[in-house]
C-alpha cells in the first residue's frame, strides 16, 4: 500500500505478500478498509489447459497497513481468470474471462459463499 496524499512525495504504508507464491494479482476492490483481490496460481502456464485453473479471492483487512490480515481466501472457478471486479452491498462480482461471472456473497469476510 502506498500513500499518494502527496504525490511528490509517495510513501510505502505496508505490503502483502501470498504466502504460497501465487504467480500474479489480479483485480482490486477496496470498501471500507476491506480488500477483495484476485489472485493467479503459481502453477498457471502457457501449458496450462483452461480447465485446470482455479483462481483464488483473497480478502484482507488493510485498515492498518502496517499489520495487514488474511481474513480468508476461496477458490474460484475460471477458464482465464477474473477480468473484473464488483462490489455492491454483501455481493462481489467476479467477471471471468472470457465470459461468465461468479457471485461471492462477502457478509462474512471471514467466511464467503458462492
Amino acid at each position: 500500500m502506498i500513500d499518494v496524499s502527496n504525490p511528490a512525495n509517495p510513501k510505502m504504508l505496508g505490503d502483502w505478500w501470498s504466502p504460497d507464491g501465487a504467480s500474479a494479482p489480479g483485480r482490486v476492490v477496496v470498501q471500507n478498509g476491506i480488500l477483495y483481490h484476485t489472485l493467479y496460481p503459481e502453477t498457471a502456464g502457457p501449458k496450462t489447459q483452461p480447465d485446470e485453473l482455479e483462481y483464488e479471492l483473497v480478502i484482507l483487512d488493510v485498515r492498518n497497513p502496517n499489520n495487514i490480515i488474511t481474513l480468508s481466501r476461496l477458490k474460484v472457478a475460471g477458464r482465464h481468470g477474473a477480468f473484473r471486479l464488483f462490489k455492491e452491498g454483501n455481493l462481489l462480482y467476479i467477471g471471468l474471462f472470457p465470459g461468465g461471472v461468479t457471485i461471492v456473497d462477502v457478509t462474512d469476510p471471514r467466511a464467503p459463499q458462492i
